[in-house]
């Protein structure tokens, strides 16, 4: 038999678990019923039975009696098991912390009032064969389970993760959206500039597919199909660097509803951020601890207090850049415009896209733009953005240079985003082919066929899920919020 080297691993453990099997007894064995809980059995009245089990973290050994601790996740308790009144009392020599154990007894009211339970008889669940690492020792990223067990801290953050996700069910099934779920392998590589990953379907025709970036172009062919709300919840894909910010695999909310525009889904949003941080908090207004640079690039940390009670701030793209920067953007010739963001960024000028590249203006306004984005601290709208900026978005209704986009900001960082999205195939066409012209890889003829036979006034939404529970639970690392984050390696 091949035995772990990992210095966890004790030869004892090992030796109890033979003994077990040659004693007739299962150290695994199949049954782990219970009556109670931990939190349950610690509410029941005094002499009441309870069934419990969890796993050893203490051992106290008296000669006569012995007390283990023992935990579930709802708590911890006491089992106190003494020679005179405990089955088998002689073979708990067996156990070691981590093991778990099923014990049952009656709930007293030590001398001390300590809640526990005084054993009549046990059974060994699982018997461990590494012990769990100290909490001051390093556990690597690959293991964090282990840190789970040990820190009942890290393992909250999920259980609001879970009710974040619940909540945003309960509120969007509530307003009749449909929640859908699309493939996950796309024939379509998608516009956006981050990188897919790619894989080739065992065939004849070793067709390339690509992973799930958006659920966009399904879920719009759900609207053309007769489906008036719909929405998905769903992991994507980026192969792009591995960030504090960015994980390869994230969690994204993507909303489609006929008959409405971007300003609709603006309310559904806010919607969605003030339930969601009432559920994972029990308030909608939450800490955070907002890391920023100071005067000398080192990262401090400030707490502030993120509203989701009161109206979001709402700025045009332009509006933002003038309040906070004092540049409006729109006096500014091309020359000029390029010039200025060199100023700002302290970067040198280079005029070269004016030479030799098409100037899309629109897109070197977004790059001011970005310049401003961390001043967006408390839940704020930027709408109105440059027609440049996307090729699924409609022309904004009273200003052709401008889309019906918004994005959503706080703590500094982008969450999310929403558009009225167009449903003139013709124009669909036209704006797909503009995207991909410096590209080998094909439009979406999928989408332009659905888009065809009738689409009717829509709106989306997207929100990173994964940046929301962040923000709610005050998280600083993106990998702090995922289950099994991507771990890169050197």
């Amino acid at each position: 038999m091949t035995q772990s080297t990992s210095p966890q691993f004790t030869e004892d453990r090992l030796a109890v678990r033979y003994d077990y099997l040659g004693e007739g007894h299962q150290p695994y064995p199949q049954d782990g019923h219970r009556t109670h809980t931990i939190a349950e059995a610690l509410a029941a009245p005094i002499d009441v039975t309870v069934t419990i089990c969890g796993r050893i973290c203490a051992i106290h050994d008296y000669g006569t009696t012995q007390i283990f601790e023992i935990e579930d996740e709802s708590g911890s308790i006491h089992l106190l098991m003494t020679k005179y009144e405990t089955e088998s009392f002689d073979k708990l020599h067996n156990f070691h912390t981590e093991d778990f154990i099923r014990a049952q007894g009656t709930r007293i009211l030590t001398e001390d009032n300590l809640l526990a339970v005084i054993v009549d008889q046990y059974d060994m669940l699982t018997k461990t064969l590494r012990s769990l690492p100290s909490e001051d020792s390093h556990i690597g990223e690959n293991e964090r389970y282990l840190a789970w067990s040990k820190n009942s801290e890290l393992r909250r953050i999920f259980r609001q993760r879970h009710w974040i996700n619940a909540s945003i069910r309960d509120l969007l099934d509530a307003e009749g959206y449909l929640e859908a779920a699309t493939p996950i392998l796309h024939s379509y590589r998608g516009i956006a500039p981050t990188r897919p990953f790619t894989t080739n379907l065992n065939s004849s025709s070793d067709t390339t597919l690509y992973l799930k970036k958006s659920s966009a172009s399904y879920l719009k062919r759900m609207i053309v199909g007769g489906f008036e709300k719909v929405y998905e919840i769903s992991t994507t894909f980026r192969n792009e660097e591995i960030t504090d910010q960015n994980n390869v695999e994230g969690t994204l909310l993507e909303c489609y509803s006929a008959y409405a525009d971007y300003k609709d889904m603006l309310m559904l949003i806010q919607r969605l951020y003030q339930n969601a941080a009432i559920a994972a908090t029990g308030t909608d207004i939450v800490y955070y601890d907002l890391a920023r640079p100071d005067e000398k690039g080192k990262t401090r940390s400030k707490g502030i207090e993120l509203n989701f009670r009161r109206q979001w701030k709402c700025l045009t793209v332009y509006e933002a850049i003038r309040d906070y920067l004092g540049i409006d953007v729109t006096s500014l010739t091309d020359v000029e415009l390029q010039e200025t963001i060199a100023q700002v960024k302290g970067i040198p000028v280079d005029l070269t896209d004016l030479k030799y590249k098409p100037f899309i203006r629109g897109l070197k306004v977004t790059e001011l733009f970005k310049v401003v984005e961390p001043n967006f601290i408390q839940p704020t709208f930027i709408i109105d953005f440059p027609r440049d900026t996307t090729a699924f978005c409609k022309r904004h209704r009273t200003n052709p240079e401008l889309v019906e986009r918004l994005e959503v900001y706080m703590a500094g960082t982008r969450v999310g985003c929403a558009y009225t999205e167009l449903n003139d195939p013709v124009l669909q066409r036209e704006f797909m082919e503009d995207a991909h012209a410096d590209k080998t890889y094909p439009i979406d003829e999928e989408l332009i066929a659905a888009l065809e036979y009738g689409m009717p006034p829509t709106s989306s939404m997207r929100l990173n899920l994964d940046r929301m529970v962040m923000l709610l639970t005050n998280a600083r690392n993106i990998r702090d919020v995922i289950l099994f984050p991507m771990i890169p390696h050197a």
